[in-house]
């Protein structure tokens, strides 16, 4: 597995309903919620694609195990207020 790790990479993806936040720091991940901070492995996932349910109360990765022609996962996740 070779995860992308672009140490540059900065960025906020927030959930629809606005209360819930997936930070994203190099290849660290991290879900917001509350001021709370709970880390995730999708950093580790290469070429990781990360959606949110309409209402916010899941997320989904899509990831590859070796790149283009590797086997492809897709993961939902509940989010709760505790993580």
């Amino acid at each position: 597995m070779a995860p992308d790790t672009n140490p540059d990479r900065h960025l906020d993806f927030p959930s629809p309903d606005g209360q819930k936040i997936l930070e994203v720091r190099g290849f660290h991940v991290r879900l917001k919620i509350d001021g709370k901070l709970y880390w995730t492995p999708f950093g580790n996932f290469h070429d990781a694609e990360v959606g949110w349910a309409p209402d916010s109360t899941r997320l989904f990765v899509t990831w590859t195990e070796t790149g283009e022609l590797g086997p492809w996962h897709t993961d939902v996740y509940n989010v709760t207020p505790t993580g």
